[in-house]
């Protein structure tokens, strides 16, 4: 990931200062990010959970020894990271049959703190309109930190180990795992969001609406071989891609399970170093999965419900 890029480096430090403010204590009441999110139906089977588990326990692999707060497993409840602790240990404090699961780990000072080392979760069942997701977060530096790791070979290699359905990876507005901050930040968001349209509002507690067809696009973009069959194969999505002005530039990453398209060789906060211009890079893909998005409006932190479907359309 090329974190020098025009959109990371050349807008005023002072501009974006105001969209991360602090609470009174000092502590981070909004984050920007890497994420990798990942949707799919009926997490709470035990077959999802352990695979659920096993991505987890990769990430933990590079980055675990950042993580300082956890809910903990089954009662949920904010507790410190023991030492030692492991996915494993994760895993064995959930019954061995099918039962529903959450988790939050994250590297904030304090349990409310917006951090950008974070796995968030949850396993649920669509009987009880509950669609399950998973989202992984490191900071936006941390692959030029990490030069053996490559974001789109990280993201392949999660998305063959979970099998979802879709999901999508990019630079992400981080909330802080408090309800009574994500108010208070909630218009910072809108207006991050706005002046950078580039950016996912990487909230996994608004995503209810993936029921009925995916969220917008972003830099990376995953779905699954029903998705593929549904676009008409990987070969009708080259074509479809070839006939786009831009569309050259997406690239295709196949893995056992479906595919990454990954739209240009890096993420982008909007277009050209301008504000409130969406990447051009972006659209070849978000036109062509707009067959496939959802039409059900939705409401998340910094996206007002009345104001969803257009967010997700921002890129057309």
């Amino acid at each position: 990931m090329n974190t020098t890029s025009p959109t990371t480096h050349l807008i005023d430090p002072a501009f974006l200062r105001q969209f991360f403010p602090k609470d009174e204590a000092g502590y981070d009441m909004v984050s920007l990010a890497c994420y990798f999110s990942f949707h799919f139906p009926d997490g709470y089977r035990a077959g999802v959970r352990r695979r659920a588990a096993e991505v987890c326990a990769d990430y933990w692999r590079l980055c675990g020894d950042r993580l300082r707060w956890m809910i903990t497993p089954v009662k949920c409840i904010w507790q410190e990271v023991p030492a030692g602790y492991t996915m494993d240990r994760w895993l064995s404090a959930y019954p061995a049959e099918d039962w529903v699961w959450s988790m939050i780990f994250h590297s904030g000072r304090i349990a409310s703190e917006a951090a950008t080392y974070e796995i968030v979760g949850v396993g649920d069942s669509t009987q009880t309109f509950g669609y399950s997701n998973l989202f992984l977060f490191v900071p936006v530096t941390w692959f030029h930190e990490n030069p053996s790791e490559h974001p789109i070979a990280l993201y392949l290699r999660w998305a063959a180990m979970l099998q979802a359905r879709h999901g999508t990876a990019g630079f992400g507005l981080v909330p802080p795992e408090d309800s009574k901050k994500r108010e208070k930040t909630f218009g910072i968001a809108a207006a991050f969001a706005g002046q950078f349209p580039g950016i996912e509002l990487a909230d996994n507690l608004g995503n209810q609406n993936v029921f009925w067809g995916l969220l917008s696009a972003n830099w990376l973009n995953m779905i699954d071989t029903t998705y593929v069959e549904q676009l008409g194969g990987l070969d009708s999505i080259r074509g479809q891609l070839a006939a786009e002005p831009l569309g050259a530039a997406v690239g295709m990453h196949p893995f056992d399970g479906g595919v990454i398209l990954s739209s240009g060789e890096a993420p982008q906060l909007c277009e050209n170093n301008q504000p409130n211009r969406p990447p051009l890079a972006y659209g070849p893909v978000a036109r062509l999965f707009k067959p496939l998005r959802t039409v059900r409006p939705w409401g998340c932190w910094g996206c007002p419900r009345d104001e969803s479907l257009a967010r997700l359309e921002r890129l057309d």
